[in-house]
């Protein structure tokens, strides 16, 4: 036992030798005493342990598994060359959340390698960024579904289940994450909609699925110059282009195998948008009939408007016909699919989504971390692999064979 936990350890300082040779230099550009100091960390700090060897440790131990107090200890002193005890380890450890948050953001922003070769056609030069937003859950032990609520139970005996949701907002011309945020599962898509105004630019194209569907958001995206495309919720008020007269959805799309006109959306907001429909092959509208009908939480409501309705693709957005054809919506908006390639890839092959601790401060830091290991995977490793494939250098490598 003696020898194997001697190996264990041995393993880990090997490991954060590898992790602090290759990113104290991406770290340095970043400030990272002035970021422990904005967010209370460095006032808590012990003196012989500073707030970079504390996060070089950290992502040690999110890289091999979850988080253990005395083998951060270990790990810190290694770095330091000093006794760290668990104790003080812990005193940093419980206040290091909204540091570890803060320096991820910083992270986010440093430059790295441009995307290899010509990823995406020419019309998307026409963007300063096209952003696919989405969120993936984990799920949590119960110690922790105070602090981060699952799903509510129909069964009030059954023990409260924990979930995690990680918003991820995806730069598809830079090919980076731009941002991340942490909430509870029970903060749903429609509520998180809003929170892109913090972070959208003018000339922003926005990507996102049906769930964060909010007509006043896409007004206020609208006003600060943004783009959009999204699918429409069909129990949205339609109107005519004068914003008066009612439209009737059923109606519009009677006989029609394409739809693609303007009219306006939502009866308070009487947004102009453009609406497109295309009509389904009957096999896969069958399947999305047949999907519908055996989702129990949605099979009450299934009426013949429903049914008909699930045999068209309908989209709205506020881009101009006169630049892009509904050919190219379509094709745009299938980019989506890249966003869950990489949720697939995190979560199966980069240990995301395993989590055995039972704190929230552990929690938050392993999450933290982890999304700290991914940023540095994708933008100094990945790219520059993807970049040695486009010069013939390297054969491709596609990121779930990449993070195996």
């Amino acid at each position: 036992m003696v020898y194997k936990s001697s190996l264990l350890g041995f393993t880990l300082w090997m490991q954060t030798i590898k992790i602090a040779h290759g990113i104290r230099q991406t770290f340095a550009k970043i400030n990272i005493n002035a970021l422990a100091k904005q967010s209370g960390l460095r006032q808590r700090t012990s003196r012989k342990i500073t707030p970079l060897d504390l996060l070089l440790a950290l992502l040690a131990m999110a890289s091999k598994g979850g988080l253990s107090l005395g083998k951060e200890a270990q790990l810190i002193g290694f770095l330091a060359n000093l006794s760290i005890s668990k104790q003080a380890v812990r005193k940093c450890l419980i206040k290091a959340s909204a540091f570890m948050s803060l320096v991820l953001e910083k992270l986010l922003q440093l430059k790295a390698y441009a995307p290899a070769g010509k990823a995406l056609p020419d019309c998307f030069a026409a963007f300063s960024r096209v952003l696919i937003v989405d969120s993936t859950t984990i799920a949590l032990p119960a110690a922790l579904a105070r602090f981060y609520p699952g799903a509510a139970q129909r069964n009030p005996r059954a023990a409260p289940s924990g979930q995690l949701k990680i918003q991820a907002y995806y730069d598809l011309l830079k090919e980076r994450f731009v941002h991340f945020s942490l909430s509870s599962f029970r903060k749903n898509d429609q509520a998180a909609s809003p929170d892109i105004l913090s972070l959208c630019q003018p000339n922003d194209l926005i990507l996102r699925d049906l769930g964060y569907f909010v007509v006043k958001v896409f007004k206020q995206l609208t006003q600060r110059g943004c783009f959009f495309l999204s699918r429409l919720r069909t129990d949205t008020t339609l109107l005519a282009e004068d914003g008066h007269e009612e439209l009737d959805l059923l109606k519009l799309l009677r006989a029609q195998a394409f739809l693609d006109r303007p009219l306006r959306l939502g009866k308070k907001q009487k947004l102009k948008v453009r609406l497109i429909a295309v009509k389904l092959p009957p096999n896969v509208a069958a399947q999305r009939r047949q999907k519908r009908k055996n989702n129990r939480a949605k099979r009450l409501h299934y009426t013949k408007r429903t049914k008909i309705l699930l045999g068209y693709e309908i989209f709205v957005t506020n881009l101009d016909k006169e630049r892009f054809d509904a050919s190219q919506l379509l094709s745009f908006y299938g980019l989506r699919w890249r966003i869950e390639i990489l949720f697939k890839a995190f979560k199966q092959h980069l240990n995301l989504g395993q989590i055995k601790e039972n704190t929230r401060y552990q929690l938050e830091l392993l999450i933290y971390a982890r999304l700290m290991l991914i940023t540095l995977l994708l933008n100094f490793v990945y790219a520059p692999l993807r970049h040695y494939s486009s010069l013939g250098l390297s054969p491709f490598l596609s990121i779930l064979k990449f993070s195996c």
